[in-house]
């Protein structure tokens, strides 16, 4: 949900992190609407979406009421890295790549594009 109608303000840690998922996603984004991401190149996106999330929990410094709204955003995002280590490509794509237009659409990101 958003903030009274506004999206939520996060922290540069988040904006680094998410930006940073966001790369990742794009990057490999051919490969996952082929239909031919490898199940290992699947696991390295994994590992690399899991890195981006460990540094933003690790240095999370968020309001409590922005804290709450990101989690449900990352708790997502876990769901598809979760799928991705278990050979669930698509799946686990789309779950991260959902997440990450939600996050779009209730924070405060600039230059954020959502992902088709």
């Amino acid at each position: 949900m958003l903030n009274d109608g506004a999206k939520w303000q996060g922290d540069q840690n988040m904006l680094t992190g998410m930006g940073a998922i966001h790369a990742t996603m794009t990057a490999n984004l051919e490969a996952i609407h082929a239909g031919n991401l490898s199940a290992e190149a699947a696991r390295g996106m994994a590992a690399d979406v899991q890195k981006r999330v460990d540094f933003m929990v690790e240095n999370c410094v968020l309001e409590p009421e922005v804290d709450e709204q990101f989690h449900i955003v990352l708790g997502e995002v876990m769901t598809g890295i979760s799928a991705l280590e278990e050979d669930e490509v698509e799946p686990g794509a789309v779950s991260i790549v959902q997440a990450l237009n939600a996050y779009g659409e209730h924070f405060e990101h600039p230059g954020w594009q959502s992902i088709e």
